[in-house]
């Protein structure tokens, strides 16, 4: 089984290019809950060590929403200009109960990409989510609000982002952007003289790129095959946070999308409060949530 794009090598113009802030933030969450699979980023993780421990316990009891796979919600958009953290984490708590609900269950409850919320209403279902999230280590008290309070939930998700963006990513992000940004004209150029498929292929392992097809994916549980095309382009985000992961999506209504992992130098030495140890207090929260596809 496996999800396939399917898109004329030609046909470049269908193909947008863009990178996140959010995203990156809540990709960098994923890494310090599971610091195994990531030793490129083990700086990261060891400057992460000096966070306020109130919010060290809202990332783990949050772990649920990127332990595994993050949130398709936080995707960028092909269609909008980029935007900066502030805008995207606006656009976030502005996000629906029932968006909320279906895209915080799924890194603990494959939906088969359906978008229908009743199947939250089964005890057998929020079983599964419970034990789950108690499996990964995270807040079950937090999790159950995916069907008791989805917009709390929300607000909680988008407050403990926050904080730790303040506390320390914001820093992180001004030496990245410029990176991603390179690394997104850098695409653009080797898909203008090489092709698509090359490129594709100097992307990652995982992604299986068959030319001859005209087609490109990764092979996972969920049998998928979508046509790109003008009206559904397919989005291409440089991270410096996801390997050795990468990330797809193929399902309505989030972008058709593909996070790489950047050509990019190691995390820097770190955010100069976290090495003169000068935290702020930040207030007590709750966490949660899960990661890689």
């Amino acid at each position: 089984m496996a999800i396939r794009f399917r898109i004329p090598a030609e046909a470049v113009e269908r193909v947008s290019h863009a990178y996140s802030p959010l995203l990156e933030a809540v990709l960098s969450l994923h890494v310090l809950v599971e610091p195994k699979h990531h030793p490129l980023q083990h700086p990261w993780v060891r400057r992460a060590r000096t966070l306020p421990a109130a919010l060290k316990r809202d990332i783990a009891a949050f772990s649920f929403a990127y332990r595994r796979q993050v949130p398709d919600l936080l995707a960028p958009s092909p269609e909008h200009e980029l935007r900066s953290f502030e805008d995207e984490l606006a656009a976030l708590r502005a996000v629906d109960a029932e968006t909320v609900a279906l895209e915080f269950a799924r890194p603990l409850y494959d939906t088969e990409g359906r978008r229908d919320p009743t199947f939250l209403n089964r005890d057998d279902v929020r079983r599964h989510i419970v034990g789950a999230a108690s499996f990964f280590r995270a807040s079950p008290e937090l999790v159950r609000l995916v069907w008791e309070e989805p917009l709390r939930l929300r607000d909680e998700f988008a407050s403990l982002v926050e904080r730790y963006w303040q506390a320390a990513f914001a820093e992180e992000w001004e030496r990245l952007e410029p990176l991603l940004a390179d690394a997104v004209s850098e695409a653009g150029r080797r898909i203008a003289s090489d092709g698509l498929y090359p490129f594709l292929r100097s992307v990652s392992l995982q992604l299986r790129v068959e030319p001859e097809q005209e087609q490109f994916g990764i092979d996972v549980p969920h049998p998928h095959t979508v046509e790109v095309t003008d009206a559904r382009r397919l989005l291409l985000v440089p991270s410096a946070y996801v390997w050795p992961h990468v990330h797809v999506n193929c399902d309505e209504p989030w972008p058709l999308s593909v996070v790489y992992s950047a050509p990019s130098s190691p995390p820097s030495r770190g955010p100069r409060s976290l090495r003169a140890s000068s935290w702020a207090c930040f207030g007590r929260w709750a966490t949660r949530r899960g990661s890689a596809r």
